[in-house]
């Protein structure tokens, strides 16, 4: 579940992850609770919050959401039927159904912690730039694509990663096996 969640934020920038379908936690996080890196300012200002959350509206990366769980759910299937081998059709519906409604219901609050991140990064006319790009004419044409780039990528960049995941597992393993050979 850990890579849906990656994916979704990835696309979006998770909120889905295995320990949250796996221990049923009820975890929540705040905007105060995302670390700044290092380099970035502790604090963003307010006006920077509030350029990042209109940016936020002018790309339409929250509209997104959905579409991109649409896109995630034969993936988020897949990883629940490895961690719950025995769970049936009907279970994993309502799981899957379950996980949509409450990430789309919590959209306002998944924004916040992406303009704060955002806020981190860029300049309140930074942002308020980005968000005058996407509301021209070629900003308004990439918005307008995205649901079909995002259902086109997903499963694409899924595969890929899979395959790289694989590779390098099967490589640490065969230096492992013969390091254990010499040894």
């Amino acid at each position: 579940m850990k890579c849906v969640a990656s994916l979704l934020v990835l696309v979006l920038t998770g909120l889905v992850g295995g320990p949250a379908l796996s221990q049923a936690n009820d975890r929540t996080v705040s905007s105060a609770q995302v670390a700044p890196p290092e380099a970035s300012p502790a604090q963003p200002s307010p006006g920077q919050i509030a350029a990042a959350m209109d940016l936020l509206d002018a790309n339409g990366s929250m509209t997104n959401v959905a579409t991109m769980l649409d896109s995630l759910a034969p993936i988020q299937a897949a990883e629940i039927r490895r961690e719950h081998p025995d769970i049936d059709a009907e279970t994993l519906g309502v799981l899957q159904k379950a996980v949509r409604t409450d990430i789309v219901a919590r959209q306002d609050e998944f924004k916040r912690l992406i303009a704060t991140v955002y806020a981190r990064h860029f300049s309140e006319d930074d942002l308020r730039s980005l968000a005058a790009f996407y509301r021209s004419d070629v900003g308004r044409k990439y918005i307008e694509r995205m649901p079909v780039l995002i259902k086109e990528v997903t499963p694409v960049g899924a595969l890929w990663a899979e395959g790289v995941a694989a590779e390098a597992i099967r490589k640490v393993l065969n230096q492992m096996n013969v390091s254990s050979q010499h040894t």
